[in-house]
């Protein structure tokens, strides 16, 4: 089973964490980002949809200028799918990532495949 769905708006890299006043936050812009990422897959998840197994993610980043990290982006989407189709990140056995120049409307296009049951290590 798997689900493709696209956030509008330019990719955002997720920003390391900060250290302000006594505790440690991910910046507003990166938290943003992933929440609308997580929104976007719970409108498209199916009913019968498990969290719990192996999955595969590709996610295609549409940009207009060659900035930003590719790792940075899709560590936003995977953290932002977390807990909306499959419950912890660990469980993400591959990934493929592209970045491409857009000529007009910058967005990310993600899938993601079950693939299987999880291996217990």
């Amino acid at each position: 089973m798997k689900v493709t769905f696209t956030v509008l708006g330019p990719p955002v890299p997720l920003a390391r964490p900060r250290l302000g006043k006594g505790h440690v936050y991910t910046p507003k812009r990166s938290q943003y980002h992933k929440t609308r990422i997580g929104y976007a897959a719970l409108a498209v998840r199916p009913r019968d949809w498990q969290r719990k197994g192996a999955y595969r993610v590709q996610a295609d980043f549409y940009v207009l200028t060659a900035r930003g990290d590719v790792d940075n982006f899709l560590k936003c989407v995977v953290d932002g799918l977390q807990g909306v189709l499959f419950n912890d990140d660990r469980d993400v056995l591959q990934v493929q990532a592209r970045k491409i120049l857009a000529f007009k409307d910058e967005m990310t296009v993600i899938t993601v495949e079950r693939t299987g049951e999880c291996l217990k290590i």
